[in-house]
């Protein structure tokens, strides 16, 4: 049985990508992660506040949960029609690249305008910064902490 020599390559001595992953992809994670810690640190702060809260307003009082729902829908599928757009970018299909980018505009520009609706709404309810017409100041103000 012939032994085959294992070459070793020091992958940290400088000039090659550690696992072969170039700047554009280890950014990329560095943005995922520092995201993903952006909303775990959103989220426990919510938790915080409820478990604090003395009363908390049922959700359903306060927002439309079919409204929120549609919202999901448009998000998602904008973001469908971009990765659509890309895949026809590489393609080279610039008609078809033209159709996506224009149809994620228009989802963008849709999703804005709920969102734009839903705070017209909760402003027209009460809610601002200093109070919170539903109970707990925790769920409209942050002055109140």
């Amino acid at each position: 049985m012939a032994q085959a020599a294992v070459q070793m390559v020091d992958r940290w001595g400088g000039g090659v990508c550690p696992f072969e992953a170039g700047w554009r992809k280890v950014m990329m994670w560095v943005f995922i992660i520092t995201d993903g810690l952006l909303f775990a640190g959103f989220l426990a702060s919510y938790g915080y506040a409820r478990v604090v809260a003395g009363t908390w307003p049922e959700q359903s009082s306060v927002f439309s949960l079919p409204y929120i729902a549609a919202m999901t829908f448009v998000l998602i599928s904008s973001s469908a029609t971009m990765a659509s757009a890309v895949q026809a970018a590489q393609g080279g299909r610039r008609p078809a690249v033209s159709r996506f980018v224009l149809l994620t505009a228009l989802g963008g520009i849709m999703f804005l305008s709920m969102q734009a609706y839903e705070w017209t709404h909760l402003i027209q309810e009460g809610a601002r910064l200093d109070r919170n017409p539903w109970g707990d100041p925790a769920l409209a103000a942050s002055s109140s902490w």
